[in-house]
């Protein structure tokens, strides 16, 4: 589960089970971890080929005709501006990924910025509603695919945030999945390297 806190001085802010951006730490309040052997830290899963493997495999299963649909990428996000902005850029470069692999019509990344004041949750979810909307224009159709590290009941939160549209949705988020597993392993072998 990728449930995480991050700190920002004494203000700390949920994340929920969605992907954190490369370059934003998390940190824990926790004892100092005592290890006989040496730890490497990996980079994170984020920016990865696994991930845009994933998204591919998941807006593919839910197309009918790729040249008409618009795949919508929505992630929990966090309550911080300038951590959403990093979010954001994160997912945008795999959605042009996913649009480039899977020949959409589009591909949009979002977050719904679930533990955010109704102020800034409000309008998250209604760019979220205007986007599928605006999908389904002309002929068009929406794709929603969660950008969830694995289920924990946000994708409910978006379903709700989306009722009475219509949208193609299976609420499959990126665990489980061989990809990770690969991903998994080769980190490990990348920090084993490192530590030599």
């Amino acid at each position: 589960d990728a449930l995480a806190a991050m700190a920002k001085g004494h203000e700390h802010m949920h994340h929920g089970a969605g992907a954190m951006p490369q370059g934003h730490a998390m940190t824990f309040s926790m004892d100092r971890v005592r290890a006989k052997e040496p730890i490497a830290m990996a980079a994170a899963l984020d920016g990865s080929p696994a991930v845009a493997e994933i998204l591919a495999r998941r807006a593919s299963a839910l197309s009918r005709e790729p040249a008409k649909e618009t795949v919508i990428l929505v992630a929990h996000g966090p309550v911080d501006e300038a951590a959403n902005t990093a979010w954001l850029a994160t997912m945008g470069e795999q959605a042009q990924r996913l649009r480039k692999a899977g020949g959409f019509k589009g591909v949009e990344s979002l977050t719904i910025r679930d533990d955010a004041r109704p102020d800034v949750k409000g309008p998250a979810l209604q760019a979220l509603r205007d986007a599928v909307t605006r999908a389904s224009h002309d002929g068009g159709r929406a794709i929603v695919v969660p950008y969830l590290i694995a289920r924990g009941g946000i994708e409910s939160h978006i379903v709700e945030a989306l009722k009475g549209l219509d949208y193609a949705w299976d609420g499959k988020t990126l665990c489980p999945d061989p990809a990770i597993g690969v991903w998994a392993a080769q980190a490990a072998r990348n920090g084993a390297e490192v530590k030599q």
